[in-house]
């Protein structure tokens, strides 16, 4: 049995939230203190989610994928690893991706994967590719994202055919119609989701159930769409990053200290039943729970997530 049947596989009595309970990048040391988190939360994470660099080259992208292998070889949680299509500084494009210009980084990066006995890992390829704050913002030739994105599926599967694929926009209409990427079916295993706890509605800043009808559930490619078309397609679901936002964030329109939404989460995990495959929430930096920032929604995530 591979390490992402062993992640997803169904146990007897436990709520759907810790069947698929990941956590994304602990600490920025990546595998060495997930320990740290673990015993913090009461519990052991099924999963661990980590992005190579995409801000410094694709040398610097190798090498922090590289990294990340070594940091999580041996580790009993599932690795789901973010891989930059493009990268930051450099003149590139997604045509060019789809031609093959940049297989000799991806092989790189396979290779270090394979070697280190995460051959069976998942794989988030361009994420976020509907923001355009990304180097393979997919909006402005979707067609050619698409390419690539079947063409880097076939080079992966090369190394190893365990290597699992998930399609992961952030959640809303950011900057491009999010269908408009999609791959095909074939070269798909899992369609993800960001979600951050933001208002933009309004009556969503002090109406916290409005905010979960206006924000997530309801808004245009949001929730119900993302389990719609997953359902549509066969595919499980996933929830990489997700994760409350101080209320200073983008001009004040961050959840802040909001229970809420953790609560409306976890509960959406569970209805979610067998179609979800895993969810991390982002412990890193402001948006992290175990530093204190957040006192009572860490004391709800660890309710509803811990021992």
């Amino acid at each position: 049995m591979t390490r992402a049947n062993r992640l997803f596989l169904a146990e007897q009595g436990l709520a759907t939230r810790l069947r698929g309970l990941a956590v994304f990048a602990p600490y920025v040391a990546g595998g060495g203190r997930l320990g740290e988190y673990e015993r913090w939360l009461g519990r052991p994470v099924r999963g661990v989610v980590d992005n190579a660099d995409e801000t410094r080259g694709w040398e610097e992208m190798v090498r922090s994928a590289t990294f990340l292998a070594r940091s999580y070889a041996g580790k009993a949680a599932h690795p789901i690893i973010g891989i930059p299509m493009l990268v930051a500084g450099e003149r590139g494009s997604l045509a060019r991706g789809a031609a093959g210009d940049y297989d000799p980084w991806m092989h790189r990066v396979a290779q270090a994967l394979v070697q280190n006995g995460l051959g069976d890992c998942t794989l988030r390829l361009g994420w976020e590719f509907n923001g355009n704050w990304m180097p393979w913002f997919a909006g402005d030739d979707p067609r050619a994202f698409q390419r690539y994105w079947r063409r880097s599926v076939d080079l992966f599967r090369h190394h190893s055919a365990k290597f699992s694929f998930d399609w992961c926009p952030t959640l809303g209409h950011k900057d491009m119609v999010t269908e408009a990427a999609w791959p095909g079916a074939d070269f798909v295993d899992v369609i993800g989701a960001d979600v951050y706890n933001e208002w933009w509605n309004p009556r969503s800043r002090d109406d916290l159930d409005a905010r979960w009808h206006d924000e997530y559930l309801w808004a245009r490619f949001g929730l119900q769409w993302h389990m719609g078309f997953a359902r549509d397609t066969g595919k499980k679901i996933s929830f990489p990053e997700w994760g409350t936002r101080p209320a200073a964030a983008h001009g004040g329109h961050g959840g802040g200290d909001d229970p809420h939404f953790i609560m409306r989460m976890a509960a959406w995990f569970d209805a979610a039943e067998d179609m979800l495959a895993y969810h991390g929430y982002f412990e890193r930096i402001d948006v992290a729970l175990a530093g204190g920032a957040y006192p009572q929604s860490a004391a709800t995530f660890r309710r509803l997530f811990g021992a």
